[in-house]
């Protein structure tokens, strides 16, 4: 029976998911993998070194087995676990669930996230890193020979830097300004806070002041009783 075509390497998502997979399971070892999806053993570790892939059967049972959706399995920026809503986002934001998740998790984190995507920054920051990113393409392929474009391996490197100094720029001046912001919003907010309580205060300044009185009167009460 002739071998199947390989389909990965080693260090592809696949096969590195696989191992980490089976390590990280102390319960599950490429034994109980090929005992449960119904091959040998030596196929599960072709499987585990990328030197051949699962077809589509026997990938349900993998994902079956360790709880993750075939799509993680596959994927690099997929999530691991069986939900439409995640793997949406995944797939717009081109964020791993990593990254979701510490997003999401984080309340502070998520509103400077949302602040920022709906400001005019986010725009500008995308535009300069996709320049940038198309600059550095181009002189890549420029001192590997192939590309047609004239223009010098130094000048497309320049555009790059100066591309990637105004995103990181954007960032600063975003973050600047919704520090000015929320500084802002704070400092109205303690003084709001202030002026109610200034007349709790001041009645229990005068409190203080008819309790001290009305001690010092018994202090001297006592004294002439005596």
């Amino acid at each position: 029976m002739p071998r199947k075509k390989k389909s990965f390497d080693y260090n592809d998502t696949f096969p590195t998911r696989l191992r980490n997979l089976i390590n990280e399971n102390k319960d599950v070892t490429q034994d109980k993998v090929a005992e449960i999806v119904g091959v040998t053993r030596q196929t599960v570790g072709n499987w585990c070194s990328g030197d051949s892939s699962p077809d589509a059967a026997a990938l349900c049972k993998i994902a079956d087995i360790f709880d993750v959706s075939i799509d993680w399995l596959m994927r690099e920026n997929a999530p691991q676990k069986i939900n439409a809503t995640l793997a949406a986002i995944c797939d717009y934001t081109n964020l791993n669930e990593k990254a979701i998740n510490i997003i999401s998790s984080d309340e502070v984190f998520a509103d400077f996230i949302n602040h920022l995507m709906e400001s005019e920054y986010a725009i500008l920051i995308a535009e300069s890193l996709n320049a940038a990113n198309e600059l550095i393409t181009n002189a890549r392929d420029a001192l590997c020979g192939e590309t047609s474009i004239k223009t010098p391996v130094e000048t497309l490197y320049e555009g790059f830097r100066l591309n990637r100094f105004e995103a990181i720029n954007e960032f600063t001046l975003f973050v600047n300004n919704r520090y000015k912001k929320a500084e802002s919003e704070y400092r109205r907010h303690y003084l709001e806070m202030g002026k109610k309580l200034m007349p709790c205060i001041a009645m229990t300044k005068s409190d203080c002041i008819t309790l001290d009185s009305e001690d010092e009167n018994y202090g001297k009460h006592n004294e002439a009783q005596q």
